[in-house]
């Protein structure tokens, strides 16, 4: 006689425990991820709703952490680099990654619908938007790098400070004229006048042009 199998499965140590599990997708079905007012995915929203999924004594801590592309599936977004706009560059953008440990990675793909295709517009300026943010943050960058040689005088450094200033200003002023809603930090007001105006600016810059985002946001304690 055949022997009749187990409907038992161990829980996964890839996802949360299941009694720690305040939401279960099998019966309540999947959340919608949620999106702002131009279609992009929200991420502080995204994380505060996954974690409220799961009892809030739960520690996120996993083998390893990794990227969530906010805006999956992958074959959503195809590579066209030759077109003016490039769904995988938009989902590969850092404002649209998430570094988190892989089992709330895990358990958000497990919950959540995919979000919807944003519009072409949507996607283009915030395309270009990013591109805007970083050549303002590597223009700081290497200005910085210019003022801490010693191994040019001090007028070449005037010099070529000067030039990295006015590149910057440039920059600056092709940013102000990106749609609000878009541009990555608010430059409407900003008018530098020295380069420390510009190297302030290019700290603040530096937390949303270049990196993914944000560990501790899922790991510390959840606020009731």
């Amino acid at each position: 006689m055949r022997r009749k199998e187990s409907s038992f499965r161990p829980p996964s140590p890839y996802l949360p425990p299941r009694d720690l599990c305040l939401f279960d997708p099998k019966k309540d079905g999947l959340l919608p991820t949620p999106v702002d007012e131009r279609g992009v995915v929200d991420s502080q929203e995204l994380i505060h709703m996954v974690k409220t999924t799961v009892d809030p004594s739960y520690q996120w801590t996993s083998p390893y952490n990794d990227v969530h592309h906010t805006h999956w599936p992958g074959n959503r977004y195809k590579h066209t680099p030759n077109a003016e706009i490039n769904p995988n560059e938009f989902r590969n953008l850092a404002t649209n990654k998430l570094y988190v440990p892989r089992i709330f990675h895990n358990w958000t793909h497990k919950i959540t619908e995919p979000p919807p295709v944003p519009s072409d517009e949507v996607m283009y300026y915030q395309i270009e938007a990013q591109r805007v943010a970083l050549a303002l943050f590597r223009t700081v960058r290497s200005s910085r790098k210019l003022s801490r040689l010693k191994t040019i005088s001090d007028e070449e450094l005037e010099t070529r400070l000067i030039e990295q200033f006015d590149s910057f200003n440039d920059t600056v002023e092709t940013a102000k004229k990106m749609p609000p809603e878009f541009q990555v930090i608010d430059l409407s007001n900003y008018q530098p006048r020295s380069y420390e105006d510009m190297f302030r600016l290019g700290a603040e810059l530096g937390k949303t042009a270049t990196a993914s985002r944000v560990l501790r946001q899922v790991t510390r304690p959840i606020a009731v």
